[in-house]
């Protein structure tokens, strides 16, 4: 039967070329398919892509930023993607036509952008994209991929401009910290004298504290002495009033005497007349003695009187000048006293306005005393000296006017006979009383001017000591607060001197941090100093990973990635084909047995399956540049693949006709779901691993990609596909002896039926 069955298929051209065409079907399935995407990574140079700049320069700090024109200058020579630099409307148009794959867009703000980056708020770079996935999603797929390139390249261009201008930066702060440093030097120093300044004001405050002992001590002493002072006031304004009381009784006094010197001055004329003609009224005189007796008695009685007056006047005045000056210089002493007291209120080493105020006033009064004063003591000596001549000619008129003139007049009373005798004697005593008046009436004279020169002082020192009295109150007040304002000082003094000794440590402990600062200062500049800042630095920074493949196995390209899976469905297709085409239901020559029948049909079709993978290899080699890693492996899976498959139609095809070839055509779709030999099992759908273990395409996927690509050993599955072939073979060969022994008995078949209903 095998040797009819090949004479049948060699005697008819017809079957013959259908049975090439079927050997070539795993041929033109692989060779055309995988041509169509052998290699799409290796050459995406080719595909277009419009790119649009927009980006506008920008000058920040003297710098000015083109990154728009720069990134377009890098991708003119960038052979990664064929980039067409075009307006905006015209990209918009080729993508929408599928001229172009991917439009990139380089926005206005770009290099603006990019200049933020060393600013407080530095803004993230956009570059825009556009694909049209409708025109071609794998095209724009691998745009994307490749604009996923450019994005790092992008990357790594600003990242190495702001890792250099860090970089130079770094280089100015190690300048700058050895500026810092010397300054931190010069800051020791500074600290160190602030520390000796620290010190002597330490020192100077301690001296205030204990000064401020003697300053309290000394405003106590001032407030006692100023009480003394005012009890001096006191008396002075009581004693001013009796003495101004005293000057006026006295100035009316000299007045009435300045008075009485005319007639006086007139009767002695008159007594020199009397006298001259005394000799010749003796007679008449002694009628009149009694008379003249008793006036120079009530004369000399007044002189004596005034006498008196005169001298105690002058006992008490001639102590005046010496007092009225120890007053004018104790009255300049005090207003010199105040004056300092106000200018140490004025420079601030005193508080208190109202104490200010008071010395004003106590310094006004002083100074209105101290004139007063010294007009006082300028015309004291004055006073003194008319009352002492007022003294002196009282006295000469006493011992050489009324006495006489009293004894006289005794004589005239005791004897007329003697009158004769004396009046010789009375002439030259009237003539000598006579040259003694104009001397009276001046010292009176002088006497009334200096009284009233008193009265005037006087006055003004009552009004002083009116002035004092009245500002004794403010100036008891104002010591008051001296007082309080000392002990203040005191305790200020003492917290000066506390805050001073705080200031010295603290002092101390700058000049120490100054100079560790100096040292760290110095360290850090001089560990910048040898940082390498250099560019390899920057491009370091920029890309600091390189990254190295290492291939466990290695695959061309895409063809020979995607070759695993389009030999399995290209032979499994030849063998759906082949039981289409080619009549395996029926025999040749005589029904020897079921065997007999399976052998020749075998030897026909396992023919055709080795074939096919023979043909299919060597064409995917001759017109692809198909090269395996395993030729060995690569020829023995397709070998072992093709015949399973074959197997597995043979069984169906016979079993069920046609119906068992559509059942062999939706079971390649099942197949070319689970065996996952696209995508990863990973991201497939959910129903994947549950078909994955069962197909026979996984297996035939794993073992043509481990050959293909020199993997693991694939023992396991050409066992899986052995045992395939196996069971249908088995399954194969007991269908042929059923069906053989159903003939020779003359019952009818399931092919029978499948035929009558146009099925087989």
């Amino acid at each position: 039967m095998k040797r009819e069955e090949w004479k049948r298929l060699l005697h008819n051209p017809l079957l013959l070329v259908v049975m090439i065409a079927i050997v070539a079907i795993p041929t033109i399935y692989t060779t055309l398919f995988l041509g169509s995407m052998w290699d799409p990574y290796g050459s995406v140079e080719h595909l277009p892509v419009a790119v649009v700049n927009l980006d506008q320069p920008v000058t920040v700090e003297g710098t000015t930023y083109e990154v728009g024109q720069s990134l377009v200058d890098n991708l003119k020579e960038e052979p990664s993607l064929d980039f067409h630099f075009v307006g905006q409307e015209e990209a918009q148009k080729g993508l929408e036509d599928g001229t172009y794959y991917m439009v990139i867009t380089i926005p206005e703000d770009f290099s603006q952008r990019a200049s933020s980056i060393t600013q407080d708020q530095p803004q993230t770079m956009e570059l825009k994209y556009e694909t049209n996935p409708g025109t071609n999603y794998i095209a724009s797929k691998l745009s994307e991929s490749a604009m996923k390139e450019m994005e790092l390249g992008v990357r790594e261009e600003v990242t190495r401009t702001y890792a250099t201008t860090m970089l130079e930066q770094i280089g100015e702060i190690g300048d700058g910290m050895t500026q810092a440093a010397d300054g931190g030097g010069e800051l020791a120093d500074g600290a160190h004298t602030l520390t000796q300044g620290a010190q002597s004001l330490t020192d100077y405050l301690a001296q205030l504290s204990d000064s401020s002992l003697t300053f309290v001590d000394g405003s106590q002493r001032l407030s006692q002495g100023l009480g003394d002072y005012l009890a001096g006031v006191t008396q002075v304004a009581q004693g001013s009033g009796a003495l101004n009381d005293g000057a006026a009784q006295l100035e009316d006094g000299l007045g009435q005497l300045q008075q009485a010197t005319q007639p006086l001055t007139q009767g002695v004329e008159q007594l020199n007349q009397g006298a001259q003609s005394l000799a010749q009224g003796a007679g008449q005189a002694a009628n009149s003695s009694g008379t003249l007796a008793q006036g120079a008695a009530q004369v000399d009685e007044s002189l004596n009187a005034l006498l008196e007056g005169l001298n105690q006047l002058q006992s008490q005045t001639q102590a005046l000048p010496q007092n009225a000056q120890a007053l004018a210089d104790g009255a300049k002493q005090l207003e010199q006293g105040l004056q300092g007291l106000s200018l140490a209120i004025q420079s601030g080493q005193v508080s208190g306005e109202q104490l200010q105020a008071l010395v004003g006033q106590l310094s006004q009064g002083a100074t209105q005393l101290s004139q007063g004063l010294e007009q006082l003591s300028q015309q004291a000596p004055a006073l003194t000296q008319g009352i002492t001549q007022a003294a002196q000619g009282a006295g000469q008129l006493k011992e050489q006017g009324t006495a006489p003139l009293r004894a006289g007049a005794a004589q005239l009373q005791q004897g007329l006979n003697t009158l004769a005798q004396g009046s010789e004697t009375l002439a030259q005593g009237v003539t000598q009383m006579q040259g003694q008046l104009p001397a009276l009436t001046q010292g009176v004279d002088g006497l009334y001017q200096g009284a009233q020169k008193l009265h005037q002082g006087t006055q003004t020192l009552v009004d002083g000591a009116d002035q004092l009295m009245d500002n004794k109150a403010q100036l008891t007040e104002g010591m008051d607060a001296l007082n309080q304002g000392a002990g203040q000082i005191q305790d200020a003094a003492g917290q000066l001197h506390q805050g001073a000794q705080t200031l010295t440590d603290g002092a101390k402990a700058l000049e120490d941090g100054a100079a560790t600062l100096q040292d760290k200062l110095a360290d850090g500049a001089q560990e910048i100093a040898d940082t390498n800042t250099g560019n390899a630095v920057a491009d370091q920074m920029a890309a600091p990973v390189e990254t190295q493949e290492s291939q466990l196995t290695q695959v061309a390209n895409n063809g020979h990635a995607m070759a695993p899976y389009m030999m399995s469905v290209a032979l499994w297709v030849g063998c759906i084909a082949f039981s289409l085409m080619y009549p395996l239901t029926q025999y040749s020559g005589e029904l020897k047995s079921g065997f007999a029948w399976w052998r020749s049909k075998a030897s026909v079709l396992y023919t055709v399956a080795i074939l096919e993978a023979l043909v299919m290899l060597g064409s995917l080699h001759l017109f692809n540049g198909f090269q395996p890693v395993d030729w060995g492996r690569t020829v023995l899976v397709a070998l072992v693949a093709a015949v399973t498959f074959m197997s597995v139609m043979y069984f169906f095809t016979c079993l069920l006709g046609k119906v068992g070839s559509f059942l062999m055509l939706i079971f390649m779709v099942l197949q070319l779901s689970g065996s996952v030999g696209t995508y990863p099992l990973e991201l497939s759908g959910s129903f994947v691993p549950a078909l994955n273990g069962w197909v026979p395409f996984t297996y035939t996927v794993r073992a043509f990609r481990s050959a293909i690509a020199g993997g693991p050993d694939i023992t396991g599955c050409l066992a899986y596909l052995a045992v395939w072939l196996v069971v249908f073979t088995i399954l194969t060969l007991v269908l042929f002896q059923v069906r053989t022994r159903r003939i020779r008995k003359g019952q009818p078949t399931l092919m029978v039926w499948l035929e009558e209903h146009s099925l087989a």
